[in-house]
């Protein structure tokens, strides 16, 4: 087998692991548009061990270990555009990320304000060092 044929079945399988990456983040783009938590997503361990894969090979070539002019230049452009596409998904599932990332923080700031709030109103003693009740308030964070 030639050079050339070697590496551009190298090349064909990372092409498929970056499609098979663009896919996965894809579904999890979508499933947190829908509100489904990242931590949910059935992708993630897949999409970390696929990242992980790809790491490698990026580490290769950047080591000179493989040399991309030997791939046929089909394969070489298909791959650059393969790779604009996961890089594009990459930042879309970012902007998503950050997106759950802050809801996150507000649910839990707002349910901090409510515990706050409702230790203030709680939190004062009665003559005879007991805890008193504000009759009126309520005492549920839902209420």
């Amino acid at each position: 087998m030639s050079e050339r044929t070697e590496f551009d079945e190298r090349l064909r399988n990372l092409i498929g692991l970056v499609d098979e990456l663009v896919e996965l983040i894809g579904v999890e783009n979508r499933e947190l548009e829908t509100g489904v938590p990242s931590a949910l997503s059935r992708s993630t361990s897949d999409k970390a061990k696929l990242g992980a894969e790809l790491d490698i090979w990026v580490r290769q070539v950047r080591l000179g270990q493989f040399n991309l002019a030997v791939a046929s230049p089909a394969l070489r452009e298909r791959l650059t555009a393969r790779a604009e596409v996961l890089d594009e998904a990459i930042k879309e599932n970012m902007i998503r990320l950050k997106a759950g990332i802050d809801a996150t923080r507000s649910r839990v700031d707002a349910i901090m304000r409510a515990i706050r709030e409702q230790s203030v109103r709680e939190g004062s003693y009665d003559a005879s060092g007991r805890r008193a009740r504000m009759a009126s308030m309520p005492s549920s964070l839902l209420a």
